[in-house]
């Protein structure tokens, strides 16, 4: 093997154990500083909110069915929550490799997420977009103790394509804030490495850049945010 091929390999090897190192320090992470925070004052009592767990459902007719999926996490119904999901339906979490595609390791995923977190936290949602049309959904969050104050490191962004026959989940995506904030350049020369890895192997052809200009002609009379997308794509950042 020659030297570049063993750079490859290294590069190859380094993104694979980022990737598996963070996935499995996230949850272990989130519950230790819960449990840190409390000692030093910061987390409120390790009984659950009677007012959170044993709470009323919200109305709701008046929620989408991302904050209807919210608020049964919070009121820790678990079953209830990936009830809001449809019968075929696929779910990534950022952080996490692989998706989620069954209602049963949805609840899975909900207990193991409430149990890393502070007992009675709940999710509070900031800001809900709705498509008209569509009815597809993104929201914007942060996670809550009992108390009121923020647990650290939990805000995040969902994106919900919804089936329009059952009004209920079909697709989500899960952003959330990093545990552990890299510098910028470790970032760069992360995401740097993963591009030539993803080159190397052929994922990135030419049909990438006809995909990228189909895009790009279809956004530029769209929003705002498909506009700054538009920009960026031309690597006009002046304008975006």
């Amino acid at each position: 093997m020659d030297l570049s091929g063993s750079m490859v390999l290294v590069q190859q090897l380094v993104i694979l154990l980022c990737i598996s190192c963070f996935t499995s320090f996230s949850d272990a992470f989130i519950s230790r500083s819960s449990s840190v925070f409390g000692s030093i004052g910061i987390q409120a009592s390790a009984v659950p909110s009677a007012n959170v767990l044993n709470a009323s459902p919200l109305a709701t007719e008046e929620l989408s069915i991302a904050e209807r999926c919210y608020d049964a996490w919070n009121r820790r119904k678990m079953d209830d929550a990936a009830a809001c999901f449809a019968d075929d339906f696929t779910y990534d979490d950022g952080q996490y490799l692989g998706s989620i595609n069954k209602r049963s390791e949805m609840e899975r995923s909900f207990q193991r997420w409430a149990k890393a977190l502070p007992p009675g936290a709940i999710v509070v949602v900031d800001h809900v977009a709705k498509c008209p049309t569509s009815g597809n959904i993104g929201t914007q969050w942060h996670v809550e103790k009992d108390d009121g104050s923020d647990v650290p490191f939990t805000r995040g962004c969902d994106f919900y394509t919804v089936e329009k026959k059952s009004g209920l989940i079909k697709t989500g995506f899960k952003v959330s804030e990093m545990i552990v904030k890299p510098s910028k350049q470790f970032s760069d020369a992360l995401v740097s490495s993963a591009s030539n890895l993803m080159q190397s192997t052929g994922r990135l052809s030419s049909a990438g850049n006809q995909k990228l200009e189909l895009v790009e002609s279809t956004i530029e009379s769209g929003s705002i945010i498909e506009s700054y997308f538009g920009a960026w794509n031309r690597r006009d950042m002046e304008s975006a």
